[in-house]
């Protein structure tokens, strides 16, 4: 079969890269793939009778941060997560049922036992969670409770598990090389711990009779343990790099291996012949195979965040294969393999060219820098492609294409200085949008910079604004009872002024609950359906138009006397306070005003005029007549206080400024250039 690629615009892929798969053959669509990614979702992918297309059934949004590993327990679809929480889903709606706490560090592994309604979870710091959950019709895990959690590891970070089918038998694998094995049973009971690997312990896989056990480590090799004896009774050396995935068919007596070298090998336990099934570009973190393994499921790593399923022929197929071409008998030692890679042996052929289905993924972004703007991030994906976003539409401003990130950031980074009010991530691979209240309050910004024709006095809070564009069909499907009782928006803000119809998919916000638990959501997922337990009380609060949570303090001091030489008499004012985001131009007009109680009570110049005059001078002077300096500079009348203080001023104390009489403002009376 030629190869293909799920190209329809429901086919989105995971960013950054894929950590899990499961494969569920008896789904309502008769087969589906279930994907977790680092970009901190799960999607579930519907595939076609043939298996040469798939479709996008949905995504299960919930999780904060990395999604690690999955498993199924009846009905249920669970989910762990470096949030330090396992989630319980409906397979269908891709609602979640149930979120699991304890763990104090990353939850790195999940192992199921359908026959005990059991499972277990395990990550860093040694910690391990026994469950019991029992599945109800469209209930999912309805009740549950954890035995420990247990330090089974020590202070050791847990990095795979299998679990028996009946829950009566654990095993962990470690960083410290060790693989233990612990019966449930016997809770206050140590286990065995089986030692041999060198490095740690990545994949572990179970075999159906639960008599034996596969490990995958580090140390690039795979071991077969006689878990009755407790001892290794078999070592496999056929990678060149860590072995991170493993499954075993234990009555063909076969291993299939998967790993960061990328290759996946087919390996004959009897004979120790291992077959190059195929080898792919970036690291292979998992694998998933139907019943008859004739279709083998792979999820990678690095660059790339690609599904792919690869059609695999039968052992017996290749039975006429000439030794050498695409399979080796493979070595006991890692040392011998690597020293056979190094010196003249030459590598199998990959068995299989090329997949027959790949779900495409895309490059995570890597880096980011917030503008100095507050409304535009600059962001660079692990391809290089450099990209500015404005945060107020969750879409892309401008592609630069590839790029040097630092060159083109000082290119476009805008000298002004504008309030923090919000911050970003990029860890998930995608730009994340990070609000904590009041900070997310800070910044006030006048009307006419977003809305022509606005009133030049109107103000508006940036942060409040960017929640209403968030929230607007919230409120529109919600429940009316859990909004505040309102002030109406009245004139040019009536409608919210920013629109997040055309945002990127996975742009999201991240900020926390009123009962201090975090939550994610991409800005186009908000259904109306959330409730003040997922959405925090001050968020809902800011689609109102009465008051807002105040935010930190933003005004600025500053002086103003008249330039050397200046014809314009002194201000009476000392020192004077306003907001950070004040113009030169109001300055000015400030300025005027004052001018012309002074100038209505003294003679402006040395030489005197009569009053006829003086009313004259005074009428003639506006502010467009008069211009402001900053340390001999002068300013632009669109430059705000806080971009003066920060680019021009420079120094903590208050702001000094001098004003003077433009050139030619009154005919005839020419001021000094001092």
């Amino acid at each position: 079969m030629a190869p293909g690629t799920a190209t329809s615009s429901d086919a989105a892929g995971h960013r950054g890269g894929v950590e899990a798969l499961l494969l569920d053959q008896a789904s309502s669509s008769g087969s589906s793939v279930y994907s977790a990614g680092r970009d901190a979702t799960v999607k579930r992918w519907d595939v076609e009778r043939r298996w040469d297309g798939v479709s996008l059934h949905a995504p299960f949004y919930g999780h904060v941060d990395w999604v690690n590993d999955l498993a199924a327990l009846g009905p249920a679809l669970l989910t762990c997560s470096s949030d330090q929480t396992v989630k319980a889903w409906n397979k269908e709606s891709a609602e979640c049922l149930r979120t699991f706490t304890g763990h104090s560090d990353y939850v790195t592994c999940l192992g199921a036992a359908p026959g005990a309604h059991k499972f277990v979870s395990a990550g860093l710091r040694g910690e391990a969670f026994l469950w019991d959950g029992e599945a109800g019709a469209g209930k999912g895990l309805a009740k549950g409770g954890a035995a420990g959690p247990k330090e089974f590891c020590g202070k050791e970070s847990v990095y795979s598990l299998a679990v028996g089918a009946d829950a009566n038998l654990v095993a962990l694998g470690a960083s410290d090389n060790v693989v233990r094995l612990w019966d449930p049973r016997q809770w206050d009971r140590d286990g065995a711990q089986l030692k041999g690997h060198t490095d740690n312990v990545r994949a572990l896989a179970l075999s159906a009779s639960g008599k034996l056990l596969l490990s995958g480590s580090s140390d690039n090799t795979i071991r077969l343990w006689d878990l009755g004896q407790q001892r290794c009774i078999q070592t496999f050396a056929v990678h060149t790099d860590s072995v991170w995935a493993l499954i075993f068919n234990e009555d063909e007596g076969l291993i299939y291996s998967g790993g960061k070298d990328g290759c996946v090998y087919r390996t004959h336990v009897a004979t120790k012949l291992s077959e190059l099934l195929f080898a792919d570009e970036n690291p292979v973190t998992s694998l998933a195979a139907n019943a008859a393994m004739s279709k083998v499921w792979t999820a990678s790593a690095g660059k790339s965040s690609a599904i792919k399923c690869w059609g695999v022929p039968g052992p017996e197929d290749r039975a006429g294969e000439r030794l050498g071409r695409t399979s080796f008998v493979a070595s006991t030692s890692p040392v011998i393999r690597y020293r056979m890679s190094k010196k003249g042996f030459k590598d199998p052929r990959p068995l299989i060219e090329a997949p027959d289905l790949v779900v495409a993924g895309a490059p995570g972004i890597i880096k980011k820098e917030v503008l100095n703007d507050r409304t535009h991030v600059l962001t660079q994906d692990s391809n290089g492609a450099v990209v500015k976003w404005n945060v107020l539409t969750g879409g892309v401003a401008k592609d630069y294409g590839p790029g040097d990130f630092e060159a083109i950031l000082e290119q476009v980074q805008p000298q002004v200085s504008v309030a923090s009010w919000f911050s970003v991530d990029c860890k998930m691979g995608v730009l994340t949008v990070l609000l904590r209240s009041p900070q997310c309050f800070a910044c006030e910004v006048y009307a006419r910079d977003f809305i022509p024709g606005a009133n030049e006095e109107l103000k508006m809070n940036i942060g409040q604004q960017f929640l209403r564009a968030l929230l607007q069909s919230w409120v529109a499907r919600c429940d009316r009872g859990l909004l505040p009782k309102s002030e109406v928006w009245k004139g040019v803000l009536q409608q919210p002024v920013f629109s997040y119809a055309d945002c990127d998919p996975e742009t999201s916000v991240f900020s926390e609950t009123d009962a201090g638990e975090p939550w994610r959501l991409p800005v186009h997922t908000f259904t109306g359906k959330e409730t003040t337990a997922t959405l925090p009380g001050w968020a809902i609060d800011a689609v109102r138009a009465g008051p807002i949570p105040a935010g930190p303090v933003s005004k600025l001091s500053f002086h103003l006397h008249p330039a050397e030489g200046s014809d314009l008499p002194a201000l009476k004012q000392g020192k004077l306070t306003a907001p950070r985001i004040l113009s030169v131009r109001k300055v000015k007009t400030f300025v005027v005003s004052k001018l012309e109680d002074v100038m209505s009570k003294a003679e402006m110049f040395s030489g005197g005029r009569d009053k006829d005059d003086k009313a004259e001078l005074k009428l003639a002077l506006k502010a467009a007549d008069v211009e402001i300096f900053c340390k001999d500079k002068l300013m632009g009348d669109e430059l705000s206080l806080a971009t003066i203080k920060t680019y021009h001023w420079k120094r903590s104390d208050d702001i000094v400024f001098e004003y003077r009489r433009k050139v030619g403002a009154v005919e005839g009376e020419p001021p000094s250039e001092g």
